[in-house]
């Protein structure tokens, strides 16, 4: 699967690392100069809302991260729902399968620093309970209540306790 950085796992080491350093389940992540004053690599101090947040560099002695740390990202913590059915081929009632929900951030710990700006995702993640490859899609964190207001919207529609409401969409919310 693709994680929210788009790597799959460690990043092999780029021109110009030593090479006396190569990732590995035991240091899948870059290892800091003890001065990061001048190094061009990112001290990623993580997400506060992460699940391994005891695995950020910063909780540990060594000031490297838990090797318990998801490699590519923070994940929150989720919820998993039961007895969903994934839609194969237009139909309705697809392979049987878990809906996973939870909140990810890119880990960039010990790669190149650049300009760029991370942003919160809410994931929902498919696996089939059969066999089946996981789906697994993604929106901005903020779109989070537009989503909630939906689903209330709907469900309030389906008990029949209250007519439709139009909820506003808009990308400044």
């Amino acid at each position: 699967m693709q994680h929210s950085n788009g790597t799959p796992g460690p990043t092999p080491p780029e021109p110009g690392d030593a090479p006396d350093w190569v990732p590995t389940p035991d240091q899948p992540w870059r290892p800091l100069p003890d001065d990061e004053s001048d190094t061009p690599y990112l001290y990623d101090y993580g997400a506060s809302w992460c699940a391994d947040r005891l695995d950020h560099p910063q909780m540990q002695d060594s000031g490297y991260p838990g090797v318990n740390h998801h490699w590519t990202e923070c994940q929150s913590y989720g919820g998993a729902f039961e007895g969903w059915y994934g839609d194969d081929s237009g139909g309705l009632d697809g392979p049987p399968g878990v809906l996973s929900v939870y909140l990810v951030r890119p880990f960039r710990f010990g790669q190149v620093r650049t300009r760029t700006v991370d942003e919160d995702r809410l994931v929902l993640e498919f696996a089939p309970t059969d066999d089946g490859q996981p789906f697994r899609c993604s929106m901005p964190a903020w779109m989070l209540r537009t989503l909630a207001a939906h689903l209330a919207q709907t469900a309030g529609v389906a008990d029949g306790w209250r007519p439709p409401r139009p909820v506003r969409q808009s990308l400044t919310d």
